[in-house]
């Protein structure tokens, strides 16, 4: 804990102690629970596994939820809304539209400037947080993409690792300093400097080659088996230890097949899906068990995305810190 944190601790016990009898005991106790629930991960940890809540295809909530959109919108705010859910890093894709930067997702445009989006995730960081946020940059499409990704990030000032080398052996605290611009600490990073973990066996609903499908929110074997595709990947990809940002996709990796079997099963979006399955439930209960996270990435993080990011923090004695130094 740095010491402007234990100046915040011990200049609040000292306004304590001035209170008097039962009052003072009351206040002291709940104070104790605050500083117990909310004490911060160490500055010391490696980047690497430090925790970190994701948000899938984060530009996704910019679209209208109506439904012929609703089987490509992962998240249901947009990226303000996420940060206010507990997110802390975002999986951007920016693709060029003509002459203009623009989000997408897949072959589907979202009409708004990757500039805007990210200036988005600035702006509510240095009004909101001391924490940093990563900006994790991905599926750029389109002639010219790479460098107008640059181009826009050097012009709001946020760093912008393109050389994998740079990240590694950086603490979160290193991170947080070389990342600092306009009151904020925001870092993006290149695809190339990320391992993104798609595993496309690891859908809700699929078809077994038959008249039966299989489908996350089934009861009995049928639901079963997606339930099984799931926990084994998740026990895979957190294996760790890590050696790059890793992410553990947390969320029904589906295909346009997939989704095809989805609509089947009258389910409509990306978001009910996760909400009818109580897969975010799942996970939550599973983050103080599982043996390594980095960057947990889900849909729909509104659905228990506080409880999350909350639950992340409680383990942070669980991650790798760097020894130091005498």
């Amino acid at each position: 804990i740095n010491a402007e944190y234990m100046g915040f601790v011990a200049s609040h016990l000292l306004l304590l102690h001035r209170m008097a009898g039962a009052i003072r005991l009351v206040v002291v106790l709940s104070f104790f629970a605050f500083v117990v629930a909310f004490v911060p991960l160490s500055d010391n940890t490696y980047l690497t596994h430090y925790p970190f809540l994701q948000t899938h295809d984060a530009a996704t909530g910019y679209l209208n939820p109506i439904k012929s959109l609703l089987w490509s919108k992962t998240q249901d705010r947009d990226l303000a809304g996420q940060l206010a859910c507990g997110a802390r890093a975002m999986d951007l894709r920016p693709a060029m539209s003509g002459d203009r930067l623009i989000m997408s997702h897949g072959p589907l445009m979202i009409d708004v400037l990757f500039s805007t989006a990210v200036n988005e995730v600035v702006d509510w960081a240095a009004k909101n947080t001391q924490d940093l946020i990563i900006l994790t940059v991905s599926h750029c499409m389109g002639d010219g993409c790479d460098a107008a990704a640059v181009a826009a990030l050097k012009t709001l000032n946020v760093t912008y690792v393109t050389q994998c080398s740079e990240l590694s052996g950086w603490t979160y605290g290193q991170a947080k300093a070389a990342a600092f611009s306009r009151g904020a600490y925001v870092l993006a990073v290149a695809d190339q400097c990320w391992q993104e973990n798609w595993d496309a066996s690891v859908s809700c609903a699929g078809n077994l080659g038959s008249k039966d499908f299989f489908s996350c929110y089934e009861k009995g074997a049928l639901g079963k088996r997606a339930w099984d595709q799931m926990h084994a990947y998740i026990n895979s990809t957190t294996a760790g230890p890590y050696s790059s940002l890793s992410s553990v996709q947390c969320l029904w990796q589906e295909t346009v097949d997939t989704v095809v079997d989805g609509e089947a099963h009258l389910v409509f979006g990306l978001c009910e899906e996760e909400h009818r399955s109580g897969l975010n439930r799942v996970v939550l209960d599973l983050i103080p068990s599982l043996p390594y996270i980095n960057l947990l990435e889900i849909n729909n993080v509104c659905d228990l995305g506080p409880q999350m990011a909350a639950a992340l923090r409680q383990r942070g004695d669980t991650f790798v810190a760097v020894p130091e130094t005498k």
